[in-house]
């Protein structure tokens, strides 16, 4: 795992500082990445002290932004993700493998679930697998939720309100899973988890 992280973490022999809040990372070194990232600081207003931060993701790999809070992490993601218009006093050009349509290319994993509270678990699974255009059988619901750790037939039938934050974590992530995101945006990502 690659990660960005405050350069006060980073021993400067094991990352090359890049002028203050984060430390950059090596690009990969597969031929094909899914996306490559840059971020140009453009005023005072940017959140993190680097001038410029660059990275690349190939399919598989895993990214870490890591910071101190306020260090402009959750406004990386935001504004990577489209939930967010611009990202203040930076710039960010974003180059998506032109292969992966706009509909499959990011799902975001925010710290509190987002599923709708009047359908049941297995209902919302099976909404997910709808909207990315998958068939949503019994067997690909309980096996999207058996992949996080739930049960299609004890947790199935339960309302979001009778999950556990921890239930709801991995409700949420199941969703995500279900709609076969290329990238897929984890925020505080083990907050309220139990061990599975």
């Amino acid at each position: 795992m690659r990660s960005f992280q405050q350069a006060a973490d980073v021993p400067a022999s094991a990352a090359r500082r890049l002028g203050g809040a984060w430390s950059d990372c090596p690009m990969p070194s597969a031929s094909r990445s899914l996306l490559k990232v840059t971020i140009t600081r453009t005023s005072d207003d940017c959140p993190f002290l680097n001038d410029k931060i660059n990275f690349a993701l190939a399919p598989g790999e895993i990214l870490w932004l890591r910071g101190s809070s306020g260090a402009g992490k959750s406004y990386t993601c935001m504004h990577l993700s489209g939930l967010q218009d611009s990202l203040p006093g930076a710039k960010m050009e974003a180059e998506w493998d032109t292969s992966i349509p706009a509909s499959q290319r990011i799902g975001f994993l925010f710290q509190k679930g987002v599923l709708l509270d009047a359908l049941n678990l297995a209902e919302n699974i099976a909404l997910s697998l709808r909207a990315s255009g998958q068939p949503y059988p019994a067997e690909a619901i309980a096996s999207t939720l058996e992949a996080v750790g739930l049960s299609g037939s004890s947790d199935g039938a339960k309302m979001p309100g009778e999950l556990s934050g921890g239930m709801l974590r991995r409700a949420a992530l199941a969703q995500i899973l279900a709609q076969r995101k290329r990238l897929v945006i984890l925020d505080e990502p083990f907050v309220g988890l139990d061990p599975p």
